[in-house]
């Protein structure tokens, strides 16, 4: 039986090709990059030898070719609007967004409702920071005896690989 595919939202960017990448090496399941400019797609799915799936998420027309055969969602775009979120939970899949966004990622946390009833997940905050930052302040956090506060900052200089 083959394994769903992982799609990466974004895949022909700087960190989903990273993502796409490492997972192609991983051979956890097949890999799926999706963007909407075509031409990016065809030359990024070519170079990293992986499934493609054209997807904008302004044109809801183009989720479910895009979704079918799909486990896993791996969004790495910054997005306004929660229907493409709405739509992997709806159909029980999981939804991982690597985005630092906390008040879209509060608009996704009121769809538990919908996650919990047809089986999907969602998995917010886990890129750099917001993620492995917060991670970090946790672990520091219990060597102490008391937390009042914490603040996080970080500085990431160009040409750095990061995400």
């Amino acid at each position: 039986m083959e394994k769903s595919a992982i799609l990466i939202v974004g895949g022909y960017g700087h960190v989903g090709s990273q993502i796409a990448t490492w997972l192609q090496a991983a051979v956890v399941a097949p890999v799926r990059i999706a963007g909407r400019d075509k031409s990016k797609l065809a030359e990024a799915s070519a170079r990293l030898c992986c499934q493609s799936a054209h997807l904008d998420l302004g044109m809801p027309e183009t989720w479910p070719q895009a979704l079918v055969g799909v486990g896993c969602v791996i969004v790495c775009v910054d997005q306004t609007d929660t229907g493409f979120a709405a739509e992997v939970l709806k159909r029980g899949l999981v939804y991982l967004d690597i985005t630092a966004d906390d008040g879209f990622f509060r608009q996704i946390e009121a769809l538990d409702g919908l996650a919990r009833d047809k089986g999907g997940r969602a998995v917010l905050s886990v890129g750099l920071a917001p993620g492995l930052t917060n991670l970090l302040v946790k672990a520091a956090a219990a060597h102490m005896d008391t937390v009042e506060s914490a603040r996080i900052g970080i500085l990431l200089g160009l040409g750095d690989t990061h995400g």
